[in-house]
């Protein structure tokens, strides 16, 4: 290439000087074509490169992990570090090998969607990569920890997930018959690894040869697997599948065979059975190379071609069966227990239907019996007076045959007849009938298991559509083979097509058994086009197309939900809008097809046949509607319960099948009145002193008030059952949505409440850690009681002397509300304690704690906006409230209201040393809060303000940790500079996450984050040595932990920053930067709270030598003479000022955990 590219410069020199010359062009044109075969070879060999690389990274999905966590789960020794073992670093290294290959493959390809897929799994891998070795030191320091084990297998879980993602992605950039060819050349190239190993007697060699092999033998099978399933005949289907069973079968061979020769590998006979069986997984990997295209496939008639398929299905296949693809997981695969199940709502069944009888209209019981199924739909399965055996045993057992088994019947005695008479027009429709029964089926079959979960037999229905699917092509294939002449094949095709017949009449029995409660109405339509009863029919068809507009309501109605809290929620509403636009082509169909049955004297079997399957087809999807139309109301009922504590039963839960909406709805609809009010309360507390939020509050409010003005239409409407068999059903249904959609809005209203109001509920979040301990409950709710009164004297003492009198009566208000709350506090709490209804009165202390927390928000802020408050009175009531120290303003307090000291404290603090009035938290510097950040905070949108939210803490956290340490005296203190670095560190990245930091992009962050995780490992020193001069056992022990946690910390800090460091800016990135961040400074704060403990209790003698135990025990007795001092000047303070008061700060002796406060 690079001698072509100077020949080509050189001659397009020449072509510029001298145009004339044919030779030079032709010359040119030339080294151009040479150039694009060059670069076609090149990219041939690239592509083959990559290929490779696929192939060996990709052979080993999740199983490195898996072997990780069954060390972790079998390790009995807790001190031993599983993050720093071979086992471990070999995951790692799999793990970044695996995201490079496929960063790489993804480059390479064209295809945006295949690529966003990859780079969606690299990027899932990327984040759940940092968060193992965490969880596995977890689970290793303690197996008794359930939430650890817990935890540990979700990540195994969500591993194994995203790999099978990222591999089926890759594997759909490849070209199968490409990969085919390359693995068998791995193959045989692991063959011989494995043969030369086992005549050395290698052990370990062969093992993992044979484990490579047997890998790259499944990987084979799981692309054969896929072409089969993206191919679309069904002969060449089932051909391929022999060739892959046969795979199957010899890697099980090897396997087996391998287990026993690696015991003794100097016995020739296993090591002979061996080499034979190597022999034949090569044979059987080439046969399923060369399948691909189709000529080395057995005959159609072979007997191998029988009981090749997989016993499972899915939605994909052309006939509405497709088989689930082969696992990653080797069969070495670590057993790390069962997948935790999500709680799943059963299902109710539909309501049973009334038969619907025209007014005025007598039809005759025996006719209505002959023209009805042979497995009497209406009868349920779930009633357990009815056998499921003897519903399959129905079609024999019973004289009048149904609609459906005679046009079975008559599809498959025809295509045997036109078969053996050799009609080949004849066998072409009857094969194109019997491809249509079997599509009809399987479709309705899993459209049932999808969506009617209420159903007993899905186990059944799937193994009987499968059998239907099985057979349907063998029935096909041997019909055409009679046709042409090979009357030999009649007994096989005769019965051939009896067990179709009979797998298609079972499948269509628990088809009707299921959707039986709607298909009453249309065997009755079904019954009226035989009679020719046009009057009937007509009336008939109204009903049908009204029970249509009466679902297409409730739909339009689903609509409003956003199904955040159902599970499969989007899959369910996509269902559900679907679902409406198939229900109206259905219904319009149905009408049509009868009307014109039953006007004309049309007797083909194949109109009739049309109108019993689009009939079938309507009655299942109603069936499917009503059922997720229930699942979703169900669930959204029991997330009312657990969340809002509604009860189930009384918001429509039941185990009847027929249940009366409106008496369910006359019930539950006061207690959901009560609940909108309570929560449009809250949300008026929340808005408060929060513009930002007001908005938000405002569409909540009206959005509950809307959905409670229907629900209560709903209660008081009576149900006529006259008009409308169905309107029971209905009027249920349409409660259920009005419900659910409340509920969302509730659910939704209550979480923000919490999360806003989360700090003002302290005191009963602290009441409710205390029902642990029952002999303290009587005093936390004393002092609670007393705090409330002093609270409310102080406040009504401050707003006494105020002129905005709406404002004093809001602030009255909000006081009445607490005192109101007490008793049903303090009654919640003993009875919780005394473990009276222990579950109920959780729920309601908990419901207590968010309207409080409301309260005592809306409290606060209205006494901030009030100018005749002095801020320090609203700043001692805030701390009172909230069980904290305050040391900022809410955001929406105005500038010029910031608190000034009193002239009494000022000449308290006269008497305190510079060094001592730094480490203050009254003596903050202005400067941490700029006179222009409320404004900036007001000026956010919604997201901003969020994110604000979420780094509030960590923002204080940082400007304190700096003020802290900017009063510690002693520069040439390591430790003191060292967390002074890390407090600057800690400050521009949280300026950074609200908009305004030195920082300039997320790699810069991250280069922060990773300066911050070293500053961690540097204090894990300090941990260290301090544990060397502790006195007690204890105290070392607790040292210990702390610093393991802040090397934990350090260590997913440094990772977190590493993988972010050369990635896209990403705000999600950014947050979890963040929260390691945050994490790290609180680990380092539990320390120096130890560290407090230890320097009380009394150190050892520093060794010989070491720097580090001297400069630790110089910050600790440094920290002891501030405390001493501190105590002094605190004892010679006056309690009263000049005029009398009692002072109002707030004590804040010097402290070692105000280094590192979060």
């Amino acid at each position: 290439i690079l001698q072509s590219k100077f020949r080509l410069f050189e001659l397009r020199e020449a072509m510029l000087h001298s145009p004339h010359l044919q030779d030079v062009r032709l010359d040119y044109e030339g080294v151009c074509e040479v150039l694009l075969d060059e670069f076609c070879e090149i990219e041939k060999h690239v592509n083959m490169a990559l290929l490779n690389l696929i192939i060996d990274t990709c052979c080993f999905t999740s199983q490195p992990l898996e072997h990780l966590a069954r060390t972790a789960l079998s390790q009995q020794d807790p001190g031993v570090d599983i993050g720093q073992s071979a086992m471990a670093e070999e995951f790692s290294r799999h793990a970044d090998k695996v995201c490079q290959v496929a960063s790489m493959a993804a480059a390479s390809s064209m295809d945006p969607k295949k690529v966003r897929s990859v780079k969606l799994a690299v990027s899932r891998l990327e984040q759940l990569h940092p968060e193992v070795v965490p969880a596995l030191r977890t689970v290793v320091r303690c197996h008794s920890n359930v939430v650890a084990v817990r935890q540990l297998k979700g990540l195994v879980q969500e591993w194994e997930s995203e790999m099978d993602t990222l591999v089926q992605g890759l594997d759909s950039m490849t070209d199968p018959a490409v990969f085919l060819q390359v693995t068998e050349q791995r193959m045989r190239q692991g063959v011989n690894i494995v043969r030369g190993s086992v005549a050395s007697g290698d052990k370990t060699e062969a093992r993992a040869g044979l484990r490579k092999l047997l890998t790259h033998a499944r990987r084979m099978a799981q692309v054969a697997n896929r072409v089969v399933d993206s191919h679309c005949d069904p002969v060449f289907r089932n051909g391929l599948l022999v060739f892959i069973q046969q795979l199957d079968s010899a890697r099980s061979s090897v396997k087996e065979a391998g287990r026993s020769a690696l015991e003794d590998l100097a016995h020739p006979r296993l090591v002979d059975t061996l080499h034979r069986r190597l022999a034949l997984l090569l044979d059987a990997a080439t046969d399923v190379r060369k399948g691909l295209k189709g000529d080395n496939h057995v005959d159609v008639l072979n007997p191998v071609r029988r009981n090749v398929r997989r016993p499972a299905v899915s939605h994909e296949g052309r006939t509405g069966v497709q088989h689930p693809r082969t696992s990653h997981t080797s069969e070495e695969r670590v057993d790390i227990g069962q997948r935790p199940q999500e709680p799943v709502i059963q299902k109710r069944s539909s309501s049973v239907l009334q038969a619907v009888q025209p007014p005025n209209t007598k039809v005759s019981t025996h006719v209505a019996a002959s023209a009805a199924n042979t497995a009497g739909p209406t009868q349920k399965l779930s009633d357990k007076s009815v056998s499921r055996k003897g519903l399959l045993k129905a079609p024999q057992a019973s004289k009048p045959r149904g609609e459906s088994t005679v046009m079975l019947q008559s599809c498959g005695d025809g295509l045997v007849a036109a078969a053996v008479g050799g009609d080949g027009a004849e066998v072409a429709r009857w094969c194109g009938e019997v491809l249509g029964w079997t599509s009809h089926l399987g479709e309705a079959a899993l459209s049932l298991i999808d969506h009617a979960h209420h159903a007993s037999t899905q186990s059944e229905m799937q193994g009987l559509t499968v059998e239907v699917d099985r057979l349907a092509p063998q029935v096909i294939e041997s019909a055409r083979f009679v046709a042409a002449g090979d009357r030999e094949q009649a007994d096989s095709l005769r019965r051939l097509a009896d067990d179709w017949m009979a797998a298609c009449n079972k499948l269509r029995i628990l088809v009707d058994v299921v959707a039986g409660d709607w298909l009453v109405l249309m065997e009755q339509v079904g019954q009226a086009v035989t009679m020719k009863d046009v009057p009937n029919l007509k009336t008939l068809l109204s009903v049908l197309e009204r029970n249509q507009r009466e679902m297409n309501q409730l739909l339009g109605r689903a609509r409003n939900l956003e199904g955040r809290h159902v599970p499969r929620g989007a899959a369910i509403l996509q269902f559900l809008r679907e679902g409406q636009l198939e229900l109206d082509g259905l219904t319009a169909t149905v009408k049509t097809t009868a009307d014109c049955l039953a006007s004309s004297d049309d007797t083909s079997t194949v109109n009739r046949g049309q109108l019993v399957q689009r009939g079938r087809e309507w009655c299942v999807l109603m069936t499917g509607l009503v059922a997720e139309l229930d699942f979703i109301a169900d669930t959204l009922a029991m997330t009312g319960q657990s969340v809002l504590g509604i009860p189930a039963v009384t918001a429509g839960l039941g185990s009847e099948g027929v249940r009366s909406a409106y008496k369910v709805d006359s019930k539950v609809a006061p207690l959901l009145q009560a609940e909108t009010s309570r929560l449009k309360d809250m949300l008026a507390c929340l808005t408060a002193g929060d513009a930002g939020l007001k908005r938000r509050c405002d569409e909540l409010t009206k959005a509950l008030t809307d959905i409670m003005g229907e629900v209560t239409e709903i209660a008081h409407t009576p149900v006529d059952d006259n008009t409308l068999p169905q309107a029971q059903l209905f009027a249920r249904l349409d409660a259920g949505l009005a419900r659910s959609r409340w509920t969302e809005k509730a659910v939704e209203a209550e979480q923000l409440v919490q999360r806003h109001c989360l700090r003002f509920s302290a005191l009963i979040n602290m009441l409710y850690t205390a029902i642990s301990a029952p002999n303290t409950v009587h005093d936390e709710v004393s002092q609670l009681s007393d705090k409330v009164k002093v609270v409310t004297q102080r406040t009504l003492q401050a707003i006494q002397l105020s002129s905005d009198l709406p404002q004093r009566g809001a602030v009255r208000h909000c006081l009445d509300n607490l005192t109101s709350l007490l008793p049903t506090i303090t009654h919640a709490a003993t009875a919780c304690a005394a473990g009276t209804d222990k579950e109920q009165n959780e729920r309601e202390l908990q419901r207590s704690a968010d309207q409080w927390g409301a309260t005592v928000h809306r409290l606060i802020s209205t006494l901030r906006s009030m100018g005749d408050v002095k801020p320090a009175v609203v700043n001692e009531l805030e701390r009172q409230l909230t069980a904290q120290p305050v040391t900022a303003q809410l955001p929406a307090q105005p500038p010029n209201q910031q608190a000034a000291r009193s002239p009494a404290l000022k000449s308290v603090s006269s008497g305190i040393s510079a060094a001592d009035r730094s480490v203050s938290p009254s003596n903050i510097p202005k400067s941490s809060v700029a006179p222009g950040a409320v404004d900036e905070m007001l000026r956010m949108d919604s997201q901003q303000l969020l994110r604000s939210a979420l780094y509030s803490s960590w923002l204080a956290s940082a400007r304190y940790l700096g003020d802290e340490v900017a009063g510690w005296e002693g520069e040439e203190n390591h430790f003191v500079q060292l967390v002074r670095t890390m407090a600057q560190n800690c400050q521009q990245m949280a300026d950074f996450s609200r908009g305004g930091s030195s920082l300039k992009d997320s790699e810069e962050m991250a280069s922060t984050g990773l300066a911050l995780a070293a500053g961690g490992r540097e204090l894990v020193t300090f941990a260290r040595s301090l544990q060397e001069m502790s006195r007690h056992h204890r105290h070392a022990g607790e040292l210990r932990k702390a610093g393991e946690k802040i090397a934990s910390y350090a260590n997913q800090l440094r990772i977190v920053a590493s993988v972010l460091q050369n990635a896209p800016s990403n705000p999600e990135g950014d947050c979890i930067l963040a929260r390691n961040a945050a994490n790290l400074v609180q680990a380092v704060r539990e320390m120096f709270s130890v560290a407090e403990g230890v320097s009380v209790a009394g150190l050892l003698e520093p060794r010989e030598g070491s720097d580090v135990d001297q400069q630790v025990v110089d910050l600790l007795t440094r920290w002891q003479h501030k405390l001493a001092s501190y105590h002094v000047q605190q004892a010679s303070c006056d309690q009263l000022d000049d005029l009398g008061l009692r002072r109002m700060e707030i004590h804040n002796p010097p402290s070692l955990v105000k280094l590192a406060d979060s």
